[in-house]
């Protein structure tokens, strides 16, 4: 176990909040869960862990969720996102979450994006959806940083930069980096955009775990791939999906909806189903 692990598991186990050792130890967030997962074994450190998550909640049973917009890429859209926000707005969905890579930012450490990283959190804040009765939940994802002036870090995804941006736009959750969990009805469900070393989050109890970042439709047991919600590389929109997430009397329902011609929406014939496994 590391210093920083222990040192962290006692503020847990004398009572501070995350929010109280987040600022007392000026750490991200998702620094301070890296750690903690080290002493996950421990019942007050993993309740600990699993109540932060479930403070992320949709109590309704039902939400939408987008990935890999990349906005600002070759084949970002920010058409393609207003829709699918406009389509949860007028179905009464009160929740979006999103799985990571909302702009293309600076991943690439080799090759610059179409836009300066500056000038694609401007045109974000200034387009990204605005809804009143629509909050967001959202990952960050390996695409979701950009350095200063141009500047590479090695170790990039420990910045967290890009929240207090999203915040500007408002109504919005940041619930985790590359992973985490969320809260829908009473169920716990794993999130995973992709792995970086210095990225750890608890194997809690959990019966679906969404992923995203491959860009590839799949299904294996519990583990769902999702497609983005962007354009290819000819901008055919045709496989740009949003999906929607429901709990059923036994199971988890998820239906995708693809974009058609001039954005048409159309819902897909078949459902993807997966058991509850208690």
């Amino acid at each position: 176990m590391t210093q920083s692990s222990e040192r962290l598991g006692n503020m847990v186990r004398a009572g501070c909040t995350m929010d109280e050792i987040v600022s007392q130890k000026k750490l991200y967030c998702s620094r301070v869960i890296h750690f903690l997962t080290e002493q996950q074994d421990d019942e007050v450190i993993r309740k600990f862990l699993e109540d932060h998550y479930r403070t992320f909640s949709v109590k309704s049973g039902k939400v939408m969720i987008i990935a890999d917009t990349h906005l600002d890429s070759k084949w970002g859209d920010y058409r393609l996102v207003r829709e699918a926000y406009n389509y949860a707005s007028s179905h009464g969905i009160t929740h979006v979450l999103h799985m990571g890579d909302i702009i293309e930012g600076y991943a690439n450490l080799n090759i610059k994006p179409p836009l300066p990283t500056s000038k694609q959190i401007e045109n974000l804040v200034n387009n990204y959806p605005r809804c009143s009765d629509v909050h967001t939940f959202y990952l960050l994802g390996n695409h979701d940083y950009f350095a200063q002036n141009d500047k590479h870090y090695d170790e990039f995804y420990l910045f967290e930069d890009l929240v207090p941006y999203m915040g500007l736009i408002g109504n919005n959750t940041h619930i985790g980096t590359l992973r985490g969990y969320f809260e829908l009805g009473d169920r716990l469900i794993r999130l995973w955009h992709s792995d970086y070393r210095y990225v750890s989050t608890p194997e809690l109890d959990s019966d679906l775990e969404l992923r995203a970042h491959s860009h590839i439709a799949s299904q294996d047991g519990m583990h769902i791939g999702l497609l983005p919600l962007r354009t290819d590389d000819n901008r055919y929109i045709d496989e740009s999906s949003f999906y929607i997430l429901e709990l059923g009397d036994d199971e988890y329902v998820i239906k995708r909806f693809r974009f058609g011609y001039n954005y048409h929406i159309i819902e897909d014939e078949h459902d993807i189903k997966v058991k509850y496994m208690k």
